[in-house]
């Protein structure tokens, strides 16, 4: 049995659904009550769950680094860890964008553009969504590496996004859009930390297929 196949990800993308309503319901109280540790609370809990999953699906591809066995072939494999790493990112943007327009629109805290970065992000959830299952049928050697410069880019694109936030003071926002802060944030650290774990399982799947 192979590390993929040991670890089911229907259960774990079902718990990761109900942290994710759990905690949109959670900022929406938080926003509603100006309860900025609430908010932060219900954000971070969700960011800390995807991660969590994350490293439960990739975590036994880490520990074939040194083993010589990997089970069925790697090109099966490939494709398959890239497609749920894409889904756990499609499934983190959702919950930035339900976040956003749950926040917005049932509260009284207003921000203008609100709506335009909730609409945007599950936009890009859903865009995620569509093109992951194709990963297996275009899968190639130039794809994997077009794959790897994307999510690189994308892990860095997010951690130049958290960096400003903090760095600019702008996270610690007493204005409109503090909440949204907050997704944001919360949102770049599982972009990063899944981006991370992808790259990493990608490394050693190739390294494996190389050898082969």
């Amino acid at each position: 049995m192979t590390p993929a196949v040991a670890q089911p990800i229907t259960p774990l993308l079902a718990a990761t659904v109900a942290v994710l309503l759990s905690s949109v319901a959670g900022q929406v109280i938080g926003a509603a009550q100006d309860s900025v540790g609430m908010a932060v609370f219900a954000a971070m809990a969700c960011a800390g769950a995807m991660l969590r999953v994350g490293w439960m699906l990739n975590r036994p591809w880490w520990q074939c680094e040194t083993s010589s066995s990997m089970g069925p072939p790697l090109t099966d494999a490939l494709p398959m860890t890239a497609t749920r790493n894409a889904q756990l990112l499609a499934l983190g943007y959702a919950w930035g964008g339900l976040s956003l327009l749950a926040i917005y629109l049932l509260t009284t805290l207003r921000w203008q553009h609100g709506w335009q970065y909730g609409s945007g992000m599950l936009l890009i959830a859903a865009l995620i969504h569509l093109a992951s299952p194709g990963f297996g049928a275009r899968w190639s050697a130039s794809f994997s590496r077009a794959l790897t410069i994307v999510t690189l880019a994308h892990g860095w694109a997010a951690t130049v996004g958290l960096a400003w936030l903090v760095g600019s003071g702008k996270i610690w926002s007493l204005k409109g859009d503090w909440a949204a802060n907050i997704v944001f944030a919360s949102g770049a650290l599982i972009i990063v930390g899944v981006s991370a774990m992808a790259l990493r399982t990608s490394r050693i799947l190739e390294q494996h297929a190389r050898q082969r």
